[in-house]
């Protein structure tokens, strides 16, 4: 977890519903704790996250393992119950 424990402990008595995407990002790590760094932080982890998706997305089914085809079955099966998921069914045409 990327944030010390004493935000980790605080947040599990519940984080108001409009901070939540802040809190997450922060004690996941994802987001620096230093403003100043954050935005330039997360257009970087976005835009790696859009380069690594080719890389596990737009590969043939013959060219997968049993682990990864099981994977894959289990996310189109969820995709299937949450119709806000179209974007991630559109990335896994398989």
């Amino acid at each position: 977890m990327g944030a010390d424990s004493n935000a980790a402990q605080a947040a599990w008595t519940g984080i108001p519903q409009q901070l939540r995407p802040t809190c997450w990002r922060l004690l996941l790590g994802y987001e620096p704790p230093n403003r100043e760094r954050a935005a330039a932080t997360v257009r970087r982890k976005r835009r790696e996250y859009q380069e690594l998706v080719p890389a596990y997305f737009d590969v043939d089914n013959v060219d997968r393992n049993d682990d990864e085809l099981a994977e894959i079955k289990q996310v189109r099966d969820a995709g299937r119950d949450a119709s806000r998921l179209s974007h991630l069914r559109a990335c896994l045409r398989v």
